[in-house]
């Protein structure tokens, strides 16, 4: 995340732990994971991997059979603890992208989930450049919803209307001018992310930029949000929600 009009990222970062510390149990539940096929193509088997912003070990646990030696990081104390009772990796740390605790040249990959938005680019691009090897590799990942029908299309207006975070395009662009790293190349896979509806209000919280609004203006969305996931379930109760995971892999230079 860039910071903009002058505000302080240490404030924001203390901001982003108390959202993520509210809403760990919410995101545990109705996140949804990260399709195999697409981690097994970009994560090499052989390579010592740093974790970023892991949260609740949605994606540890795809990465972590997939490689060779997995270290997962994340800001929040509460998801580190949901980490530590899930995740598939005896190798768990806080810490934050903008001061890592690890030596030059530590690993071979560095990936992050849904969480490079909420890095402050510039000293984070320099860590993750320090602790990666030579020829390394950064990998930065997003599932998005596909609003295929008009639904989806009105849960993305609720949602999205209050998200202040930089979008995902600048990020990658801005890293792409860093000077650091070679152009991205970008895969991507589809599937469907299923979600009960007793779940779908915690769907709604999981957002930071939603959980982090002042009420009554965060209860409001919640509602709205979850109002719209309930009346478009299936016959079962169910939830369906076509989501393209991409994966953008570039090259340290």
């Amino acid at each position: 995340m860039l910071v903009k009009n002058n505000a302080s990222f240490d404030n924001i970062q203390a901001k982003l732990g108390s959202s993520f510390s509210l809403v760990s149990s919410h995101y545990a539940v109705s996140r949804p994971s990260y399709p195999t096929d697409l981690i097994s193509k970009i994560v090499d088997e052989k390579s010592k991997v740093l974790e970023l912003g892991a949260g609740t070990g949605l994606l540890t646990k795809v990465v972590a059979p997939r490689c060779r030696e997995l270290v997962a990081t994340d800001l929040s104390p509460e998801m580190l603890t949901h980490l530590r009772d899930s995740a598939p990796t005896r190798h768990i740390a806080a810490a934050r992208a903008e001061q890592l605790p690890f030596g030059a040249k530590s690993f071979h990959q560095v990936i992050a989930g849904q969480a490079a938005h909420w890095f402050e680019l510039k000293s984070s691009l320099a860590e993750i450049a320090r602790v990666l090897t030579p020829n390394g590799h950064l990998i930065l990942i997003w599932n998005k919803r596909i609003n295929a029908e008009e639904w989806l299309d009105r849960f993305d207006r609720i949602v999205n209307s209050v998200r202040t975070d930089d979008t995902e395009r600048n990020i990658i662009k801005n890293i792409e001018q860093s000077g650091l790293f070679s152009k991205f190349a970008k895969k991507t896979a589809n599937f469907s992310h299923e979600i009960s509806t007793d779940n779908a209000a915690s769907y709604v919280e999981s957002f930071s930029h939603v959980s982090t609004l002042p009420d009554p203006q965060r209860t409001a969305t919640i509602a709205k949000g979850a109002d719209c996931l309930i009346r478009n379930a299936n016959p079962r109760g169910i939830i369906e929600i076509p989501i393209t995971c991409e994966a953008y892999v570039a090259q340290l230079i």
